[in-house]
């Protein structure tokens, strides 16, 4: 590798499932991941989202995005088995989180299909970096070398 170091991007996963549906689940765990990025992100939204006088939710997200933009350096939150997530609630919100987000963050979606987010505006503003099903075949000599650049 010539000299270079590699630097690890640091991240935020959230592996998602069919309970993750539910936009309270959702959300606190979503805020519960991302102190792996900042020890000091998501105290005030978590907070708002567990009191008994309920915040808005763009308050919540407003809240969380402040926090997110105080981090120093590129990061990412990962949202791995996005295809889960049916409800529309959590959507919106999503795309208000994508919208809004700071310059420093960016945000992976893996999901078996696309996501239901405005991907044609995204598109146009050329912000997504999309793989996909036909990005990730390999011939097998193709394989091969690749497999082999890694062991040597």
């Amino acid at each position: 590798m010539s000299g270079l170091k590699k630097r690890a991007l640091p991240a935020a996963w959230l592996s998602l499932d069919i309970e993750d549906s539910d936009p309270s689940l959702f959300f606190q765990y979503l805020i519960a991941a991302l102190p792996s990025v900042d020890p000091q992100v998501g105290h005030v939204s978590l907070s708002q989202l567990k009191s008994p006088r309920l915040s808005s939710e763009k308050a919540i997200l407003s809240a969380l995005i402040n926090d997110l933009a105080k981090i120093q350096g590129d990061f990412a939150l990962i949202l791995n088995d996005y295809h889960w997530i049916e409800k529309q609630e959590i959507r919106d919100s999503l795309t208000y989180l994508i919208d809004h987000l700071p310059a420093q963050m960016h945000v992976l979606i893996a999901s078996r299909s696309d996501p239901p987010l405005s991907l044609s505006r995204l598109r146009a503003r050329h912000q997504p970096l999309e793989l996909r099903h036909s990005d990730l075949r390999m011939m097998p000599k193709k394989a091969s070398e690749s497999l082999m650049n890694v062991w040597d």
